[in-house]
């Protein structure tokens, strides 16, 4: 295969994903898993065409670690008996 006929397979399983994701169910659901792995599968085997090299699992890291998701719930304030400000 050529790269270009890699990204063309990778998006069209991309928008197997996406129509997975539609659906709601959990037979879309597995779809979108499967369609993951084929994308991971299919730019490993991208990579290593290009590179003619293994990819080196070490060198895979997050940019940045993944932060928690804040709540945007307003935080109680203690009752004072103060009258609010005006």
């Amino acid at each position: 295969m050529t790269t270009l006929q890699y990204i063309l397979s990778i998006l069209q399983i991309a928008l197997n994903a996406a129509q997975g994701l539609t659906t709601g169910s959990v037979k879309g659901a597995l779809t979108t898993v499967q369609a993951l792995e084929q994308i991971i599968q299919a730019a490993l085997a991208a990579y290593q065409q290009h590179t003619g090299q293994p990819i080196d699992p070490s060198l895979l890291q997050p940019i940045d670690p993944i932060a928690p998701i804040a709540t945007t719930a307003a935080t109680p304030t203690p009752a004072t008996g103060a009258a609010p400000a005006h």
